[in-house]
């Protein structure tokens, strides 16, 4: 296939590169939407995040596009405007069933916790990136995830006994 068969179906490289993206982001939604079934708040963030490093170590290109060569600011844009949506449709999920069963600190706003998976997947993915895929992403997930609990969680969630919130994780 030649370049003008591809310039039939796209405009232009940007066109492609996008459509990678939201390809990328349905098949990664895909995956990981079975993965936060039951369990508590906890449980559920915590298997969401380990079905979303499992999902790039086994898929790397998916995880240095998503994470890396997607610019920065699009997270800054309206919500609305994101090439992809499929995985942030998940957080929202997450993120309104947290709200109903109060596990999620009413202080923190929702674009906050938004905010906070990104900063945390992004930096995870650069430092792996970084350091020449050394590691698998998701036997990291100790390291960073205590630390997004704390961020989102109500105090009186993240101050419950650690066995009886995290004991099914």
């Amino acid at each position: 296939m030649g370049p003008a068969t591809i310039y039939k179906y796209f405009l232009s490289k940007d066109g492609l590169a996008l459509r990678i993206l939201q390809d990328q982001d349905r098949q990664i939604a895909k995956a990981i939407a079975p993965m936060i079934a039951g369990g508590t708040d906890y449980v559920r963030w915590m298997n969401f995040y380990k079905a979303l490093l499992g999902y790039y170590d086994a898929n790397p290109i998916a995880a240095v596009v998503q994470n890396i060569s997607m610019p920065t600011n699009t997270w800054f844009l309206p919500e609305d405007k994101w090439p992809v949506t499929d995985v942030a449709k998940i957080i929202r999920k997450l993120i309104r069933e947290g709200r109903a069963s109060q596990a999620l600190d009413p202080a923190v706003a929702d674009n906050q916790i938004m905010a906070t998976h990104y900063m945390y997947m992004v930096r995870e993915v650069r430092l792996w990136r970084s350091r020449d895929m050394k590691w698998r992403l998701v036997d990291r997930i100790d390291r960073f995830f205590p630390i997004v609990w704390k961020t989102i969680s109500s105090p009186e969630v993240f101050a419950q006994p650690l066995a009886e919130t995290r004991a099914s994780a």
